[in-house]
């Protein structure tokens, strides 16, 4: 049976400032904190104290003094703290000052000029036809449209069943190999059955005006109504691998998975080029009002 819960281990590549340290007393408790916090008031302390005690600030009135102790204690109280990423707030602002340059905060999209700075923004160098991506960085990857099994209205021996069946499948993932999940909202994909409709009208025998429009009207359905208006969620799995024997290893753990059970991947079916590059314009994209 897998753990309801998991502990996630401390990074090991975290350096002696990302320590946390308890701070605790009888009257009170400012709970953990990490020491690269504690080294970061210590400094702002030292250097306030450092100003207020050199000319000129230290011949200047003592509302002056107090002002400029308030507003240093303000700033570092805002950039000092402690963000759910586990980094302080003045870690930020090198991409902050980065963002404010023009050539950061646009990219030009005209046919006459270069496309590789889009392209270095999405991270994807091309998608040949089978659906086979290409990094700027020289990793490689494919794209798969999955179906789960996971309900909240499942009995609760289909759900242990599935929740071993996941467990047991994460061993045996390799680390070298990323898996990212991508869930959309999009539209439903016709094209099978506007290919069907299409095909009927070409197949007919005998032409009625009557038969005609009711063929017309099966098609304005299946694609302003059905393939337009009507969305429902999708999930994707996208296989980031460094190489590709990285890649085919994944590949293989996958496909075992699909074809020997049906608990953790109820379908799962590879995506071509042109599905790809769908996908990527349904998220990069801009949207179609």
């Amino acid at each position: 049976m897998a753990k309801a819960e998991y502990k996630v281990p401390p990074s090991l590549a975290r350096s002696v400032l990302d320590y946390e340290i308890p701070i605790t007393t009888k009257s009170f408790s400012l709970g953990i904190i990490p020491v690269k916090v504690l080294l970061f008031w210590f400094v702002v302390f030292i250097s306030t104290a450092a100003v207020i005690m050199t000319p000129p600030v230290k011949h200047s009135p003592v509302w002056l003094k107090i002002i400029i102790v308030l507003w240093v204690i303000g700033f570092a109280a805002y950039f000092g703290q402690w963000t759910k990423t586990k980094e302080m707030k003045f870690m930020q602002l090198p991409a902050l000052f980065g963002y404010l340059q023009k050539q950061h905060r646009r990219i030009s999209t005209r046919r006459d000029t270069a496309p590789y700075p889009f392209m270095q923004l999405v991270g994807i160098k091309s998608v040949d036809e089978d659906g086979y991506v290409r990094y700027l960085d020289g990793s490689v990857g494919y794209f798969y449209s999955v179906v789960g099994t996971a309900s909240a209205l499942l009995f609760s021996g289909d759900r242990s069943q599935i929740v071993d069946r996941v467990d047991s499948f994460w061993q045996k993932v390799e680390t070298d190999t990323q898996w990212n999940f991508i869930t959309t909202k999009e539209s439903q994909a016709v094209f099978s059955q506007v290919a069907n409709v299409e095909r009927k009208n070409q197949n007919l025998v005998y032409r009625h005006p009557e038969l005609t429009k009711l063929m017309e009207e099966s098609l304005d359905i299946l694609r302003y109504d059905v393939g337009g208006k009507f969305s429902s969620i999708h999930q994707y799995l996208a296989l980031h691998s460094p190489n590709d024997a990285a890649l085919h290893t994944a590949q293989e753990i996958l496909l075992s998975e699909v074809e020997n059970s049906s608990a953790m991947y109820k379908q799962c079916r590879q995506l071509n080029g042109f599905e790809v590059n769908d996908l990527l314009r349904s998220i990069y994209g801009h949207k179609k009002k």
